[in-house]
């Protein structure tokens, strides 16, 4: 904490807002709690000072990044503002290395109910998602900064994008004029690792002759939303070959034929497996060889 201000704003003194060596955070209870306060707009870098005009206007300034205006705060307001749900539980979502797969939008609606007792508009000041969550602008109709009046409602809608597998968790955290000033919703999801898609799972090569051969293929399909990586392919035998063309990315939606090729040097009944080696879940992935070598043409 480097330096304290309690807002000018607030006849109740409860409104304080402290510089600290990762940005501005405010609390509308006294300091029982505490939201960031950077409005989207300041990186977490140390703020040294933080100063606020006669009209409640805040300044900060920071080290090496600059002076920034935050807001102008409005004052506390008696009415309570309404979240629903209070956590949010995202379905798995595939993820390859730092890449990951969006979730469709989930909801969370803000609402500033009318009661007898409860006729004040409330001021969003900011709505902060954090972790692996982002507020999707295309579904979302409120905004930072916007006034939701007595009565009226809006939503925020958040995707989710994993940047790691395991669990992934974070929060919305909203910031207001309310008297229940800060709310926060808890956020979570998984990241995962994709599977491949391989038919057939089973290639047969029926009478080759010797001194012959017969190609047959095995087709490899990426139905994720994002690439995966094949790193090896193998037979377990010398008298199967693949080919190498499908090694490296295969995007999201993508497919890449493997030939393999049997080639019998006696009479008689060989078994193998293709091994496909990547960064799919199950690696790696077998395909069973049968083939039969055969006298004569």
């Amino acid at each position: 904490m480097l330096k304290v201000l309690a807002d000018n704003q607030d006849p109740t003194g409860n409104t304080i807002l402290v510089a600290t060596d990762i940005g501005v955070f405010r609390s509308t209870n006294g300091g029982s709690t505490w939201a960031a306060f950077n409005l989207g707009l300041l990186p977490a870098v140390p703020v040294f000072d933080i100063e606020q005009n006669n009209k409640g206007t805040i300044f900060i300034g920071t080290h090496g990044r600059g002076v920034y205006q935050l807001v102008t705060a409005p004052p506390p307001v008696s009415a309570s503002l309404v979240v629903t749900p209070r956590s949010l539980a995202f379905p798995n979502e595939v993820v390859r290395g730092t890449s990951g797969a969006t979730s469709k939008p989930k909801k969370v609606t803000l609402y500033n109910p009318h009661t007898k007792s409860q006729n004040d508009s409330i001021v969003l000041q900011t709505i902060v998602p954090s972790g692996d969550f982002a507020v999707d602008a295309n579904s979302s109709t409120c905004t930072s900064g916007m006034t939701l009046a007595t009565g009226a409602r809006c939503v925020v809608a958040l995707a989710f994008t994993p940047a790691a597998s395991g669990s992934r968790n974070g929060a919305l955290d909203v910031s207001d004029n309310a008297s229940n000033s800060p709310q926060s919703v808890a956020l979570k999801g998984a990241g995962v690792q994709g599977a491949l898609t391989y038919l057939p799972h089973t290639l047969l090569f029926h009478g080759v002759a010797l001194g012959n051969d017969r190609s047959l293929t095995v087709n490899l399909l990426n139905k994720n939303a994002v690439p995966m990586s094949i790193t090896n392919i193998t037979g377990s035998d010398v008298h199967f070959n693949p080919t190498q063309n499908c090694l490296g990315t295969l995007n999201a939606g993508a497919s890449c034929p493997v030939t393999v090729t049997f080639a019998p040097d006696s009479v008689s009944r060989f078994a193998a497996t293709l091994n496909i080696a990547d960064d799919a879940r199950g690696s790696p992935q077998a395909v069973k060889l049968v083939g039969v070598g055969k006298a004569g043409p």
